[in-house]
């Protein structure tokens, strides 16, 4: 994302990559200001937890359907933290149009949004707010070549409270019934770790 300290970030997605991402973000300044969108409550204390996000930026509850009321509301929410201007940074950790679009409207003029989750349908975006604000978009998977310095963040202690995020551990063979298939459902599931 070339986050760097003293932007403001959008989080849209509270789940195991989004929670992960706050870490991330606050690990490199711990002053930002981090808003993050969740509909499940249980999350959203877990990310409030992990890393505290100040007054100044509150979690949200996050859309359930992509309702234009429902995306202005929030939208205008976080406009109101930022003195209308927008956040410079989104992060969609959900994979629902709700979000990506409640991301398009909360970012700032030449705002940067940040694709990290796994799609199950084609998305719907306003490709018209993308060129109005002449914003960016850009994605990321497999997360090749940034390993190492992560690696070296955690050595380094900057990460902490990492072992209270897992949630369960289960052997390999249990990946799909008791791995994800019950992430899919059970929103107080954090993140499983998996051994053989």
């Amino acid at each position: 994302s070339e986050f760097t300290p003293g932007q403001t970030v959008l989080i849209c997605g509270g789940g195991p990559i989004g929670l992960f991402i706050l870490k991330c973000i606050k690990s490199i300044d711990p002053t930002s200001q981090v808003f993050l969108t969740e509909p499940s409550q249980i999350r959203r204390e877990t990310a409030s937890k992990h890393a505290p996000l100040s007054t100044t930026a509150p979690t949200f509850s996050s859309p359930s359907s992509d309702t234009q009321t429902s995306l202005s509301y929030l939208s205008s929410q976080i406009l109101s933290y930022t003195n209308k201007i927008g956040v410079d940074l989104a992060f969609d950790a959900a994979g629902v149009s709700s979000s990506i679009n409640l991301a398009l409207q909360s970012l700032k003029t030449r705002g940067k949004l940040v694709a990290v989750a796994t799609w199950g349908k084609m998305a719907e975006v306003d490709l018209n707010l993308v060129l109005k604000k002449e914003l960016w978009i850009g994605g990321i998977y497999a997360y090749t070549g940034v390993h190492p310095e992560l690696i070296q963040a955690v050595a380094d202690g900057r990460f902490k409270g990492l072992d209270e995020l897992i949630t369960k551990r289960i052997k390999l063979e249990d990946v799909v019934e008791k791995g994800i298939k019950v992430l899919s459902v059970d929103k107080s599931e954090i993140k499983i770790l998996v051994h053989p």
